[in-house]
């Protein structure tokens, strides 16, 4: 089991450093990616609003 288990972190942490090397920096990804971010963000904020805030005649 712990064999399984070393083969799968090596797995993770050999793809997290491929993206590093040859993925775009944080930076790039996120000016590519601003209207999508944007929008969950929207959609987050507008959830925790429903949530959070009282609603009124109870």
């Amino acid at each position: 089991m712990w064999d399984q288990v070393k083969e799968y972190f090596t797995v993770i942490f050999a793809q997290g450093f491929w993206w590093a090397k040859k993925g775009k920096t944080a930076t790039e990804w996120v000016q590519e990616n601003k209207t999508a971010l944007l929008i969950i963000l929207g959609i987050i904020a507008l959830v925790l609003a429903l949530v959070y805030i009282p609603r009124r005649g109870y």
